[in-house]
């Protein structure tokens, strides 16, 4: 196994150019219990209108070369058990009838006048485990990741809850509000029996593909229409 990138020390932290640093090793076994290392805990009472940010991370960025980022979670897996590098947690508990909006997480993405922002609101990159950001030009090997997006219930809820929205687009995008690749596809079903979504490159039909079967496609220039079409 290859060494693990631990700081051994303060001092090494302070050689890494880390201001503060707390340093945990967690008990073996120790309690079957939510364990911190660092906690922040702030309660609002009742009348209270101040805007209460628990932890707060800011960074301003003058400089045109380099990455800056406000807050930075890294987790590295290196047994079996489940891992995240963050988690967000966001219950209401509020027992009335007319009880306001709950959310998650808030990404906002601002943007100056009078130019266009390149970049993106979420950021999502994927990739293959390593140390560090360099790769061995030799190695070929592919890794096949689950999914990127997933959604599920909570295993103790299953079948009790109700979810309105998957994705709520309140907004008029200028170009669309879904972009794919071309040849990538949207699949409808888990069942192999129902044709996926897409736009086939190679023939130029958009429609419903069981593998190279046409079910039924109009063709994207000139708007030609097929059904049940077997392309080579």
């Amino acid at each position: 196994m290859p060494s693990r990138p631990l700081w051994p020390s303060a001092l090494a932290a302070k050689a890494a150019g880390v201001v503060a640093s707390w340093f945990k090793t967690a008990p073996v076994p120790g309690p079957r219990e939510v364990s911190a290392n660092i906690y922040a805990y702030t309660y609002a009472p009742p009348g209270s209108i101040t805007y209460e940010w628990n932890i707060i991370g800011e960074i301003d960025n003058d400089s045109d070369d380099g990455d800056k980022c406000a807050s930075y979670f890294k987790a590295r897996k290196w047994g079996r058990g489940a891992t995240w590098p963050a988690v967000f947690e966001a219950q209401d508990m509020y027992e009335g009838t007319d009880g306001g909006p709950l959310y998650v997480a808030e990404l906002d993405y601002m943007g100056p006048r009078g130019r266009r922002t390149t970049g993106a609101g979420v950021l999502c990159v994927f990739g293959r485990s390593a140390l560090g950001p360099l790769r061995d030009p030799d190695d070929n090997g592919v890794s096949h990741l689950d999914a990127y997006f997933r959604l599920v219930p909570y295993y103790w809820d299953f079948g009790k809850t109700k979810i309105d929205y998957f994705i709520r687009a309140e907004v008029k995008c200028e170009k669309a509000i879904l972009s794919m690749q071309g040849g990538d596809c949207i699949q409808l079903s888990d069942d192999p029996a129902v044709p996926v979504h897409r736009f086939d490159v190679q023939t130029g039909y958009v429609g419903y593909w069981k593998g190279r079967l046409c079910v039924w496609g109009v063709h994207a220039v000139n708007g030609d229409v097929v059904q049940m079409r077997e392309f080579a």
